[in-house]
């Protein structure tokens, strides 16, 4: 996807999807199987395997622009490492796509789950194992709570991962997009047009309550009315009903200390990225299996170095990522030092000039700074300073980022982003108030 951001899509793949509509559409979904009459819509009769055994869940959520981009994440998926049916690992894939052209949201198309593995003779075997309906909204609280919650009873096991691909915007509310446009500090009508600024079909009306501002968030479906849906992060956490071993978002945004907190309870690692994520993708899919299942234990810096090194190896088409691996059994010593220099420095905080402190977005989205640069422009005393970088280095396991991102020159980099005040909003803080970082932290107080 030479050229794309998972949040930008260019006009030449607009023409390049409308002519995959016409040619390839029988293909879509081929890495859809079918499951044996034997067991039509059940695992009856699959071999039982040890619940010490590591399973590895894909959730494409990809009923939008991104279908052809999440279609080809799964085609590099089946060139790497999969285990075999009867081994202690298992590969599954929840997969909601348009049909065909990545526009068509007038088709609505059912979601499935898919278990891959390799047959004996080394050949990919695709096995659907469960179908949901068409109109099934893959970016909602009760969809991935039902997918999960069947992995876990269909495939139980003490060791679960989790990779979550869409459209996102980190910790922002549902429903607060506005691409193209500045976001003007005040609340917008509920009417106010939901548009892509860069793609040239008409806009998509938002499900919003009234009132609600004007964003992508976590996840997004452009359903068969043609409505938008998407989840807030706190909704996304509460629907994960077991404890993952690492949750990997390969998401735009999502790299925040406001995302990790309010999944610290849902998983021991999370890896993601502070900036957007190029069309790629933010995963190295063709050794993603091998580095977290292949051997004795899950392999998360090779992971996180493959996935790095795609985009920042000499040569590399695109030469642009932020990728961060965060400890999230330690976030609750960050919090605490945290609070005490959110209490401390307040005014300080307030004064910082947003132009002067790392960001890590585009046009205009301003609500994802480095958070330790936040602390040095703020002026923070060295001796809490000294606290925060000790924090941070039980809590930051892996962190690299290129350069420059696209426009975005990275300067400093310490894995972890959040949200400035002082370049904030009243509505957002409204939000804000109600995330569990800041629950714990108070960084905005009113």
């Amino acid at each position: 996807m030479s050229g794309t951001v998972r949040n930008i899509i260019s006009i030449l793949w607009c023409v390049a999807a409308a002519a995959f509509a016409v040619s390839c559409t029988d293909d879509v979904f081929e890495d859809i199987g079918s499951p044996s009459s034997s067991r039509t819509g059940s695992t009856a009769g699959r071999v039982v395997e040890p619940s010490s055994r590591r399973v590895l869940l894909l959730y494409s959520a990809g009923y939008n622009n991104l279908s052809k981009m999440l279609e080809d994440d799964v085609k590099d998926l089946k060139k790497g490492y999969l285990p075999q049916k009867n081994g202690n690992s298992v590969v599954l894939v929840f997969s909601k796509r348009t049909n065909g052209n990545a526009y068509n949201y007038s088709t609505p198309t059912p979601a499935h789950l898919i278990r891959l593995y390799s047959s004996q003779e080394g050949k990919v075997v695709s096995d659907t194992v469960r179908t949901w309906p068409s109109g099934t909204v893959a970016a909602s609280p009760e969809t991935l709570h039902d997918v999960l919650s069947y992995v876990n009873s269909e495939y139980p096991s003490n060791e679960y991962g989790l990779v979550f691909s869409s459209h996102a915007s980190g910790w922002l509310p549902k429903g607060f997009y506005s691409t193209g446009e500045i976001y003007m500090n005040q609340v917008m009508p509920a009417a106010y047009p939901y548009s892509y600024a860069d793609v040239p079909v008409p806009y998509v009306e938002r499900e919003r309550e009234p009132g609600e501002p004007v964003t992508r968030s976590i996840g997004m479906d452009n359903v068969a009315n043609s409505r938008a849906y998407e989840m807030n992060i706190e909704d996304f956490a509460a629907a994960i009903p077991m404890k993952m071993d690492y949750i990997i978002m390969d998401a735009c945004l999502m790299g925040g200390i406001e995302v990790a907190y309010a999944l610290k309870d849902k998983c021991d690692r999370i890896i993601f990225s502070q900036a957007e994520v190029m069309g790629d993708g933010l995963c190295e899919y063709d050794t993603m299996a091998s580095r977290l299942l292949a051997g004795g234990s899950p392999d998360y810096m090779g992971f996180c170095e493959d996935s790095y090194q795609h985009y920042a190896a000499p040569g590399a088409s695109e030469p642009y990522t932020t990728i961060s691996m965060i400890d999230c059994t330690r976030l609750d010593g960050l919090a605490d030092v945290c609070a005490r220099i959110f209490s401390s420095c307040r005014s300080q905080l307030a004064a910082v000039k947003p132009g002067q402190v790392q960001g890590y977005f585009r046009f205009n989205k301003h609500w994802f700074y480095d958070l330790e640069d936040i602390f040095v422009k703020a002026g923070v005393p060295e001796s809490s300073l000294a606290q925060f970088r000790a924090a941070m280095d039980q809590c930051v396991l892996y962190k690299a980022a290129t350069p420059t991102f696209i426009s975005i020159p990275i300067e400093t980099f310490c894995g972890l982003s959040m949200y400035l005040p002082a370049n904030g909003s009243a509505a957002i803080n409204d939000f804000y108030r109600t995330l569990s970082w800041n629950k714990a932290t108070s960084l905005v107080t009113e």
